[in-house]
C-alpha cells in the first residue's frame, strides 16, 4: 500500500467488527478498537457468523436504525424479530413490506 499502512493508522481509526464463533475473525490481530458482537446464526454453521449481512442485522437490532429501514433477510432469513413501527401513520405491516423479498 502506498502510503504503506501503519499499526499505529490501524490502531487510531480502523474499528473491527468481531462476531462471537467467527472463525475467520480469529485468525489475525485486531488492533486496539474492536467490537464485539453477538452471532445468531445456527451454531453448527460458524461460518454464518463471518455474513456482513448477519453483521448488519445484529448492529441494527442492538443499536437501532435511527428510524431507517432495517433489511428485510434480518427478520426472513435471520430470525430477528420485525421492528416495532415508529409511528402508527404506516399503512402496511412489515410482514407486507417484506412479502416479496427472498
Amino acid at each position: 500500500f502506498h502510503p504503506p499502512i501503519t499499526q499505529e493508522a490501524i490502531n487510531n481509526y480502523i474499528v473491527n467488527i468481531i462476531p462471537e464463533r467467527d472463525p475467520i475473525a480469529r485468525v489475525d490481530d485486531p488492533g486496539v478498537l474492536a467490537l464485539h458482537i453477538k452471532c445468531r446464526a445456527n451454531k453448527n454453521k460458524p461460518t454464518d457468523c463471518h455474513s456482513v449481512y448477519g453483521t448488519i442485522c445484529e448492529l441494527a437490532y442492538q443499536c437501532g436504525s435511527n428510524g431507517r429501514p432495517i433489511l428485510c433477510q434480518c427478520t426472513s432469513r435471520r430470525n430477528y424479530p420485525p421492528p416495532l413501527p415508529i409511528d402508527s401513520t404506516s399503512s402496511i405491516s412489515w410482514e407486507e413490506a417484506c412479502s416479496d423479498v427472498a
